[in-house]
């Protein structure tokens, strides 16, 4: 299983596409999606406070969120839930022809490799922070354009073009809602004060 994850992991950085195939042909039933998210958001949750107990954040009010480990796990798997639903419908209303399940574990091993990239980028921190920042967005901006591979062959387009714009949709979509959110949560602080 190691060696699989292993040369998955270098073929997703290499050949997104052929990963991303690779992926496909598991046929990986959702609930085994959902572990792996679920198994990714743990991992990255652990990795969000070691960090940040070595770099704290200021005491603010927005930052109060964050000090609460079963708020960020919750916060991060609901967000990514959010985005696999999202990715799945506007790719259905451009003619995809995607299942949930293999999107659904196309996102969930990108987490599980963003669990790698938080590794890594902890472990330089201690000895060049600037040169980390700089991984961690280099890794960020590589992990959309894997997205869209993985997007393109999951729902079966005849060009990247069409995953890019399924990615486009899901972030206006997610824009939308987090904006829906946080005009909710401003409304309740008002009420209460």
């Amino acid at each position: 299983m190691m060696n699989f994850a292993k040369a998955l992991f270098r073929e997703t950085i290499i050949a997104p596409a052929s990963a991303g195939r690779r992926i496909v042909a598991l046929d990986l039933p959702p609930q085994v999606g959902w572990m792996i998210l679920g198994l990714a958001t743990v991992l990255n949750t652990l990795l969000f406070f070691t960090m940040h107990s070595l770099y704290p954040v200021p005491d603010s009010l927005p930052f109060l969120f964050l000090t609460v480990p079963w708020r960020v796990a919750l916060t991060m798997f609901a967000a990514v839930a959010i985005a696999v639903v999202a990715l799945y419908g506007s790719g259905r209303l451009l003619d995809g022809q995607g299942r949930f399940g293999d999107i659904l574990a196309m996102v969930g091993w990108l987490q599980m490799m963003r669990v790698a990239v938080q590794i890594a980028t902890l472990v330089i921190t201690l000895f060049a922070p600037f040169f980390a920042a700089l991984v961690a967005f280099g890794a960020s901006i590589y992990g959309i354009w894997i997205l869209i591979h993985f997007i393109n062959v999951a729902q079966g387009f005849a060009s990247v073009g069409k995953a890019v714009m399924n990615v486009v949709l899901t972030m206006v979509a997610l824009v939308m809602m987090l904006s829906l959110m946080l005009s909710v949560l401003g409304v309740a602080v008002v009420g209460v004060n």
